[in-house]
């Protein structure tokens, strides 16, 4: 079951980035978009697991997923994917103080 959600997940963030390295101006096929969640996967599979270290692999992903994926894969201005990383980093932080969450509770 874990490993049919797992391909489920990659499948559909694969079609959820591909679209927004897109609308960023990216030039890139779906193929990258799949390199680039495959490579923000890796983190989390040898770390995500570990209490604290899944922090730091998490925001590793997410670092290689936003930032690393359309800069290189895409060809995105540096620019833009500083402020897709931003905007994602400030979305969390504005859940996670309006509703009261943390990560992992």
């Amino acid at each position: 079951m874990i490993l049919g959600f797992a391909c489920i997940i990659l499948v559909f963030g694969t079609g959820l980035l591909h679209v927004v390295y897109k609308i960023m101006g990216g030039r890139g096929s779906v193929l990258n978009a799949w390199k680039a969640m495959c490579y923000g996967v890796g983190p989390c599979v040898l770390g995500g697991f570990l209490p604290y270290i899944s922090l730091f692999a998490g925001f590793y992903s997410l670092l290689l997923q936003l930032y690393v994926g359309p800069k290189v894969l895409y060809g995105v201005q540096e620019s833009k994917a500083i402020f897709l990383l931003a905007l994602i980093i400030a979305l969390t932080f504005i859940e996670m103080f309006a509703l009261g969450t943390t990560v992992g509770f």
